[in-house]
């Protein structure tokens, strides 16, 4: 008994260990969740200014309105920001898809550390009370 007490805090400790670096990660998942936001945020501001600076070349006359270098580069940087935001969101659906899981994972460990900690109260308290108050000799 005494071993097999010896191995559910063994265990127990391993599920602590590994809830601790659950924690960690999921703390370190959200941060990296905020800075995509913010990331993404400020993208989105650079691409409204230049959307804003594109339609007001748009609205040059018709013989002004042509592709110079200030729209080709307007356009160029559009398309690059664009492009940014799109991997920046795809990485923060990654992200947020690893948050669940951790969270999921957390549970787990939780849900088993209860059952190890209810399973050392029982050998520890009860059945080796029991054990001292009824100690049988051969």
């Amino acid at each position: 008994l005494k071993q097999h007490i010896h191995e559910i805090k063994s265990i127990r400790n391993c599920l602590q260990d590994q809830l601790n670096e659950i924690n960690e990660n999921i703390l370190n998942t959200e941060k990296t969740i905020e800075f995509l936001k913010k990331t993404i945020q400020n993208k989105e501001i650079f691409i409204n200014i230049i959307q804003c600076r594109i339609s007001f070349l748009s609205l040059r006359p018709i013989l002004e309105n042509i592709n110079d270098r200030e729209y080709l580069k307007l356009s160029q940087e559009f398309n690059n920001l664009q492009y940014s935001i799109d991997n920046l969101q795809k990485n923060l659906f990654e992200e947020k898809y690893i948050l669940q899981h951790l969270f999921r994972l957390k549970t787990t460990i939780e849900e088993d550390l209860t059952i190890k900690n209810n399973s050392l109260f029982i050998d520890e308290q009860k059945v080796l009370g029991l054990q001292r108050t009824f100690s049988f000799t051969s």
